[in-house]
């Protein structure tokens, strides 16, 4: 077996580039995803299922409502720097970025405003949850706009910038903080949880804010801004849908089940649905420092490098997602036993999404592909359509299936656009992105 090293050499470089950044990236989503899959361990014991399943309701309701202030600038800003990047527009790349963090701010301020309005003058019935909820109105702000700052790292290929803030540093500091409050309250609720995801947020928010001004100071000495407001909005517009739809297809099945089910079996099934998560680790690191290679390629009009590139990630893809599988499915039921004896329940629905998420990564990084070279519009309908069906499917199999139901939509909803939009990527860009559809003929076959 070739070494890592040796590996590298014989890579181009466009891949080289994304092999290295793929590392760093894989590295640190390993460490951040392991960080919070301890935390939600902790936290369910600490919490009882009752709380976590208030907890977790109340996180995906936030990261939810984060996408309305994001309006999709989290999406177009990757490919909109690639693009003044290339064509040297560094007055305009510059403009955007300000413009981008000052809109994520000001939004997502007024929305914790409304919200929080809404609910204290009980326009809104939220039951449980409701004093959750207002505290996570306070933290909306933080979220939208570390969510946004990462982008803009990935944007710049900044792959540690990108993710170690939300994705490591915050469960870290998070933990830490939970840690101390349960050590000294000996309990801890889904109230003070929120609170405390919030003061960790913040105090990442500041030194991520001075690193990236270094970074485009440096990167782009000319101290002029252009402001294309119209010419940005109108792209994130469609980035916009598109964001809103994937953010549902994630988060949907938490939010329906809790409308017909108590906190505790939300609890069972987010512990399932973010073991899950697990396998779909690799495809989203090849996609963090791989969109900025995509787009570039394709603003190049080097296809035949793209799809080069492409078929050396899809095995690394096809290899990495069947063990991360094999070992949800044989490990799985063990590793739900760690939340608490109870959380077994959810072990039927974690087989069904295991394997309905290896299917998704097995058919290669189509959404970001579609969106990072101009197809957008066809990446919105089809997610918007996936979004219907999973409502309905939802809505349809919770209130008989339970759990289970909420998996069998999820899973039905994940493999239908991914299966549709493979079929836009090659139709419309006229390469392959899975290693099983490639046939034996690829003049790119062997080369690594």
């Amino acid at each position: 077996m070739r070494s890592v090293k040796e590996l590298y050499y014989r890579l181009k470089s466009n891949e080289r580039i994304v092999f290295l950044g793929t590392m760093w990236a894989s590295l640190i989503r390993a460490l951040g995803m392991g960080i919070t899959y301890i935390s939600l361990i902790l936290l369910a014991r600490w919490m009882g299922a009752e709380q976590f399943g208030i907890y977790a309701y109340v996180f995906a309701l936030i990261s939810t409502l984060a996408i309305v202030p994001l309006f999709g600038l989290s999406y177009s800003c990757i490919p909109l720097i690639a693009e003044y990047e290339v064509e040297k527009k560094f007055a305009e790349l510059r403009g955007l970025l300000l413009f981008g963090t000052g809109f994520v701010v000001a939004a997502s301020a007024l929305i914790s405003f409304v919200v929080a309005m809404l609910i204290m003058t009980d326009k809104i019935g939220l039951g449980e949850y409701r004093n959750a909820i207002l505290i996570g109105c306070i933290a909306l702000p933080a979220f939208s706009l570390l969510s946004y700052l990462g982008e803009v790292s990935r944007g710049l290929g900044r792959a540690i910038a990108a993710f170690a803030p939300l994705q490591v540093l915050v469960p870290l500091v998070f933990l830490l903080l939970a840690f101390i409050s349960f050590y000294l309250f000996n309990n801890l609720d889904s109230v003070r949880a929120i609170w405390l995801w919030f003061f960790a947020m913040v105090a990442l928010i500041i030194p991520q804010v001075f690193y990236l001004s270094k970074i485009v100071v440096k990167r782009f000495p000319e101290s002029s801004r252009n402001y294309n407001i119209r010419h940005w909005l109108r792209v994130s517009t469609q980035f916009f849908l598109i964001s809103i739809a994937v953010v549902l297809l994630f988060q949907m099945d938490v939010l329906i089940l809790g409308i017909f089910s108590e906190p505790e079996i939300v609890g069972y099934y987010s512990a399932a649905a973010r073991t899950a998560l697990l396998v779909t680790i690799i495809l989203q690191a090849i996609n963090a420092l791989g969109a900025r290679q995509y787009a570039t390629l394709y603003k190049m009009n080097k296809i035949d490098e793209l799809q080069q590139l492409l078929h050396s990630l899809s095995r690394w893809l096809v290899w990495a997602t069947a063990g991360v599988t094999i070992f949800l499915l044989l490990g799985g039921y063990y590793l739900l036993t760690f939340f608490g004896n109870n959380f077994t329940q959810a072990y039927p629905a974690l087989v069904i999404l295991t394997l309905a998420y290896a299917a998704t990564v097995i058919l290669g990084p189509v959404t970001v592909l579609l969106n990072v070279t101009g197809n957008q519009k066809v990446t919105a309908k089809v997610l918007t359509t996936a979004v219907v069906i999973g409502i309905a499917l939802n809505s349809i199999l919770i209130p008989v299936y339970g759990m289970v139901g909420a998996a069998v939509a999820a899973g039905i909803m994940h493999i239908f656009w991914a299966l549709s939009l493979h079929r836009h990527v090659r139709k419309i860009l006229e390469v392959e992105t899975c290693l099983f559809f490639m046939k034996a003929s690829s003049p790119h076959k062997g080369e690594i």
